[in-house]
């Protein structure tokens, strides 16, 4: 038999869980359904959560310091903090290899390729954001 102490425990884990599932939907539509690090177009199905300050360095689990991110941009940051992995990312091209620089690059293109949209967009006189996430974002997605 459990004692109440692991009892108790388990309940405010049971919590935190749901906090955090909340708080990653939150993250994901605040984001547009883009990674945090990359900003590639992220489903429902294909976002981790992440703490942006890691819990490994005392971060919580709440509405501020989650964020949606891909799996690869997840597991590449692991316990780093979030402002050190972007120092990173954003290093010239020539300065990475690996997963860095697929993230840096990848990084580079969505952001590229959003503004262009904007920029068209707004020559047309036409808002861009419901445009731009009803084509990023998988079908039914948008908030």
């Amino acid at each position: 038999m459990q004692s109440k102490a692991v009892r108790i425990r388990i309940k405010e884990r049971k919590i935190e869980a749901e906090h955090f599932r909340v708080y990653r939907a939150a993250a994901l539509r605040v984001q547009h359904f883009r990674c945090f690090y990359c900003r590639e177009p992220l489903s429902s199905a294909a976002v981790t959560g992440d703490h942006a300050r890691p819990r490994a360095r005392r971060g919580k689990t709440t509405a501020d310091n989650i964020k949606a991110t891909c799996l690869r941009c997840n597991k590449f940051k692991g316990d780093m903090d979030w402002g050190d992995f972007l120092v990173l990312i954003k290093q010239p091209l020539a300065k990475l290899d690996g997963i860095a620089r697929q993230i840096a690059m990848d990084r580079h293109f969505w952001t590229l390729t959003w503004v262009s949209c904007e920029r068209i967009a707004a020559q047309v006189g036409i808002d861009a954001a419901p445009v731009l996430l009803d084509m990023f974002s998988p079908e039914g997605e948008a908030a």
